[in-house]
């Protein structure tokens, strides 16, 4: 087993190692029951490489969010739609906003400090993490000039 070992789990048959480089489990006889189906595995290795390769996008969703009243705050997405990135970006999808945009929950006003405040251009990037995800229809916009507003990409989850 290569690299230093991160992590030791005891199970009733054997231990269970974490390498840097590498998974091993050695497990004799592991015993999974599922609908009264016993499984037996004898040996499982696993490059971590094989792991923690660059992140490829499934699919994609493109948002465009415009704000027809300024000082009302919009959800990004109608309808609940999860996303384990968000890739915002203060901009109308044919010209520059004029004001800023602002991001945050459903409290965002432009008129308070309870957001992100994206002048025209800005970007923002939201990273869930790892198992984690974020529901647009969570996310809300606001603006000063109505007819702003915000456009990016999402990572379907």
């Amino acid at each position: 087993m290569g690299g230093e070992v991160a992590m030791v789990w005891q199970t009733p048959k054997e231990n269970i190692q974490l390498s840097v480089s590498s998974i091993n489990l050695n497990v004799d006889d592991l015993e999974t029951y599922t609908s009264n189906t016993v499984i037996n595995t004898a040996s499982m290795s696993t490059d971590l490489d094989e792991l923690t390769t660059a992140p490829v996008f499934k699919t994609l969703g493109v948002v465009t969010k415009k704000v027809v009243i300024s000082g009302t705050a919009l959800p990004i997405m109608a309808a609940q739609t999860f996303a384990r990135k968000v890739y915002l970006n203060a901009r109308r999808p044919t010209a520059a906003n004029s004001n800023m945009v602002y991001v945050g929950n459903s409290d965002v006003d432009y008129a308070t400090d309870q957001q992100l405040a994206l002048a025209p251009g800005d970007s923002i990037t939201l990273d869930a993490g790892l198992g984690c995800k974020y529901d647009l229809n969570k996310i809300y916009v606001d603006t000063i000039k109505s007819s702003d507003c915000v456009t990016g990409l999402y990572e379907v989850v």
